[in-house]
């Protein structure tokens, strides 16, 4: 059977929005925030490709209210609590992809439920929520974009 983005959307919104609602996720398909317990921003989106029927899921972790290591950046036209209303994965610098068992790719080209699929990256996001939860990777994270600790700005 030969899917559509706009099924695949609609998939996404049955079965993967209502999930992060209830990990505490804020946001409009196909963005979505929370914050997190250290003055930043949980981010998570969906996107798609122009040249096929594929998708990916983005995440990242920001801190734009950090002058030093923020992660974080916005348009010069705009000003930073204006973007930071509208936060989402492009905004910062260091992200990563919950990728599926081939590569970085959902693709939707040659299967027979759409469900099935949106299901397989519900579970691999599942994965990556308990990694923006835990503090082991917290850590990692703020080794790798700058961050020491909230008393070191």
């Amino acid at each position: 059977m030969e899917f559509k983005r706009e099924d695949v959307i609609k998939s996404i919104k049955k079965i993967i929005v209502p999930y992060l609602r209830t990990q505490g996720f804020r946001g409009t398909y196909p963005h979505f925030r929370r914050n997190n317990n250290d003055n930043g921003f949980d981010l998570l989106s969906f996107m798609f490709s122009r040249f096929g029927k594929s998708f990916f899921i983005e995440i990242s972790v920001s801190y734009p209210y950090r002058e030093k290591y923020s992660n974080f950046y916005y348009s010069k036209n705009k000003s930073k609590e204006e973007e930071i209303k509208r936060i989402n994965v492009v905004n910062t610098f260091y992200r990563d992809r919950i990728k599926n068992d081939k590569d970085e790719w959902f693709d939707y080209t040659e299967i027979d439920d759409i469900d099935n699929l949106i299901n397989d990256c519900l579970n691999k996001l599942k994965n990556q929520i308990s990694w923006f939860n835990d503090s082991k990777t917290q850590k990692e994270l703020k080794e790798v974009i700058g961050v020491e600790s909230e008393n070191n700005d």
